[in-house]
């Protein structure tokens, strides 16, 4: 049984494995539960205190794209939130609209954050907010000082930034009046207890509502992460975490159902229920490629317009987490790569993650070890890369696809 550390906020969707409902195959799994994420990050990169974490997506896809960034992403998102009712302002600040932020000082607790970047792509795309103008105050929105204790990453063109030196926290800034607004990941503590501090939308979950049923888009903040040397020693957990989170996250979603009695204190949480079933489908946090892939591309997108990353790398040739294979949505399938077939049991090791889905010489992606192509294709350059069924069940019998068919959806 492998030993592994692994570090994540207290969430339902978690729940089952915490407390060891459901255990991911092969793998006794050490939860730490920390309810401050920047903890994590900071853990994960600084001081190797885990082996498996939740991390900023945006950090992920910035560092990941750069380079020399030793962890290994699945598809497994843990956090996710709609941002529209994060943005505070001071009602003296003359802000009426979105566009009243040009020109402003904003408060953030880093530039780079995940919920930061969701924020300006929502209000550039769709209120056609220019934040070049904008002056940026960086730190704690709690208290006073620096939010990160590690260095994180820059855009390639310098936004007008200072950090908050003033010995006060973001949130008695903007009661203060001292700042025009707080744009984040975190409700001000000002909020609902100084009569300066309102939403930018105080309808927000309307606004909301409206954004997903027009883009699809669900904002992603945080991806599972694994180190990169944790992985190559045993290359079949990621498939084993994979299958381990998305089951926790079912057994939570049908707790949410039970109404014999309720399980949360929401008193309108069978009308909340009513409504993810209207809308999501059944599924508010789908995990998977396939799933996300209209948030995955936006937030790209995203990371590029505000100069996080040198180019938009186009949904066909790159998996952004992509050393998850293609299909690993789909519990019962994995890539495997260096052996012959695992329904033969003739390598040792019958979960392997190959680099690339089938094709990917004609198209070239960002392999699973989160390299870019031309390091992994370097690496690997001799090995044939195949679909199979990790657990040795035909795949025909699995999925009911035929092995040609699924060749001919990955051109």
């Amino acid at each position: 049984m492998l030993k592994l550390r692994f570090a994540a906020g207290g969430y339902d969707r978690l729940d089952a494995l915490q407390y060891g409902i459901i255990q991911p195959e092969g793998i006794e799994l050490e939860f730490n539960e920390i309810n401050a994420p920047r903890r994590i990050f900071d853990g994960m990169l600084g001081g190797g205190l885990f082996d498996v974490s939740e991390f900023s997506s945006s950090e992920f896809i910035t560092r990941t794209l750069r380079g020399n960034f030793p962890f290994v992403g699945i598809p497994v998102f843990p956090s996710k939130a709609f941002r529209h009712g994060f943005i505070y302002i001071n009602k003296h600040a003359g802000i009426t609209s979105p566009k009243d932020l040009e020109g402003k000082r904003i408060g953030v607790p880093q530039h780079s954050q995940t919920a930061a970047v969701w924020i300006r792509g929502h209000l550039q795309h769709d209120y056609e907010v220019d934040w070049s103008t904008v002056r940026w105050v960086e730190g704690s929105v709690e208290q006073a000082g620096e939010h990160a204790k590690i260095e994180t990453t820059s855009p390639s063109v310098p936004p007008i930034l200072e950090p908050n030196t003033s010995g006060k926290s973001m949130s008695d800034l903007l009661a203060d009046g001292e700042i025009d607004a707080i744009l984040g990941s975190r409700r001000p503590e000002a909020m609902g207890k100084h009569p300066d501090v309102v939403r930018l939308f105080p309808e927000y979950r309307a606004i909301e509502r409206a954004f997903y049923e027009r883009t699809k888009i669900h904002p992603i903040m945080h991806v599972i992460a694994i180190r990169q040397d944790v992985f190559e020693k045993d290359p079949w957990i990621a498939k084993s975490l994979y299958d381990a989170f998305d089951a926790s996250k079912n057994w939570a979603l049908d707790k949410l159902r039970i109404s014999a009695a309720q399980h949360c204190m929401l008193p309108f949480m069978f009308a909340d229920m009513d409504e993810v079933d209207e809308i999501f489908d059944g599924d508010p946090w789908p995990y998977g490629i396939e799933a996300n892939r209209p948030t995955l591309e936006a937030l790209v997108q995203h990371l590029h317009e505000q100069h996080l990353i040198a180019e938009p790398v186009q949904s066909k040739n790159y998996l952004y987490l992509s050393r998850s294979p293609k299909k690993l949505q789909d519990p019962r399938e994995t890539c495997w790569a260096r052996g012959t077939s695992p329904a033969t049991g003739s390598h040792p090791a019958t979960r392997h993650h190959a680099c690339y889905p089938p094709g990917a010489r004609r198209s070239p992606r960002l392999c699973i070890h989160l390299r870019s192509h031309t390091d992994c294709l370097r690496e690997h350059s001799s090995v044939q890369y195949r679909y199979a069924h990790a657990s040795g069940v035909s795949r025909r019998a699995a999925s009911g696809i035929a092995p040609s068919s699924r060749r001919a959806a990955h051109p």
